[in-house]
This record gives C-alpha cells, structure tokens and sequence, in this order.
C-alpha cells in the first residue's frame, strides 16, 4: 500500500481547537478532566485511557503484532521491528487497556475520526469495500479497527473496558455511527465465512440503502 505523507495543515475548517498546523503525527485526544481521569478504571486491576504520547502508541502497536502476527499468523510489513504498523495510525486515536499490576498494555483499539478520515483522504475499510452508500453518515462516523486483547486477558473485562471508553469518545465528540472491518479465518477454504455471511443475511441484514460492497466477493452460493 502507498506511503502517504503526514499532512501539516487541514483540509477543512471545523478541526478540533488547537489541530490547526499541527502535523497528523502529533494529533493526541484532549486530555480528561479530574473527573473524567477517576471514571477511567474499569476495574480495580485494569485501567482504560487514550495514548497520550507515540511510546504509548507503539506499546499498542506491540501489542498487534503478538495477536496478529505471532499469534494469528498474519504476514505484516512492519514485521522486522516487531510491531503493527499502517499509514492510518498517525491520523488513529490509540486506546489502550493496562494491567494495573504489571504496568503494561493488554487491550488496544484505534479511532480514526471523520475530521482525520478527511485528511488522510478515506477509511481503512474502503480498501476491503465500497462504502458509497453510508456517504451520509461520515461527517459523524468514527472507524474502528486493529482491536485486539493479550491471550492472558481475554475473560471478557478488557473488552469490556475498551468498549466504555469508546461510548465516551462517542459522547464526548457528538458521534453516531461506528463502522469496522473484522477478519474471518480462510483455512478451511471459506466455509466459516459463507456460514457467517448466510446467519447474518438470515437474522442482521442492514437495508439496502446501508448496504457495503465487498472490492473481491466471497462465493457463497
């Protein structure tokens, strides 16, 4: 896929107060309030918060590659450093999940708002579909993508955690819609895949005014 350079100035005119000629690079969430700060423990051993800084960010990115590629097998271009890395997250929101023993992260999810969306020129999920259809609602879309939690956390809690931290986002930028890519294992030929895409044109099929185009269609038939 095609470098693009981090963008210096913005596109449009309603950024966020204080973007404004800064380079998509350097772009952070706001930091909370006190009050904001204290709701952000999930748990009495995990605690939920946007990255601050890019070491937080690569500790996420770390975090992908463990899943992804050592654990799932996924070839990535980044692999030599060890870590998961793309052209969208200097334009991403990083939110990240910690073990409040251990210091380190163990649940991750990134954001790319409609206001970076714009900058960098599309969503992730335009290079796997064909989005046309859902223009309407991208000036209050946030896309989701690279989620994944450590395979010693997965009891449910640190998803749960990254989940009440992007309702917050939702709330607090005047969000309505999530959109997301999601993955399906291919080994057993396309067979789990076809019997996912039957269950939910069966029980979860969006009107077709809201309907995504896959670019290369899986045979289901």
């Amino acid at each position: 896929m095609r470098d693009l350079p981090t963008p210096t100035q913005p596109l449009f005119d309603s950024l966020p107060t204080g973007l404004t000629g800064q380079s998509a690079r350097r772009r952070l969430p706001r930091q909370p309030t006190q009050r904001q700060a204290e709701t952000q423990v999930a748990t009495p051993a995990f605690s939920v918060a946007w990255a601050r800084h890019q070491d937080e960010v690569a500790e996420a990115q770390r975090l992908r590659y463990k899943v992804f590629a050592e654990e799932m097998g996924a070839r990535l271009q980044s692999s030599a450093t060890e870590t998961d890395v793309d052209m969208f997250d200097a334009y991403c929101d990083h939110l990240i999940v910690r073990d409040q023993e251990t210091l380190k992260v163990v649940g991750t999810y990134r954001v790319l708002p409609p206001h970076q969306a714009k900058r960098i020129g599309c969503l992730y999920a335009e290079s796997e579909f064909d989005l046309v259809r859902l223009s309407h609602l991208r000036p209050k879309m946030l896309e989701l993508g690279r989620s994944c939690v450590h395979r010693d956390y997965r009891s449910g809690s640190v998803i749960m955690a990254l989940w009440g931290g992007l309702g917050e986002y939702l709330q607090r930028y005047n969000l309505e819609t999530m959109l997301g890519c999601a993955s399906v294992p291919m080994s057993d030929g396309g067979h789990y895949a076809a019997s996912l895409y039957r269950l939910f044109a069966e029980k979860s099929l969006a009107p077709i005014e809201y309907h995504a185009f896959p670019r290369v269609p899986l045979p289901v038939e």
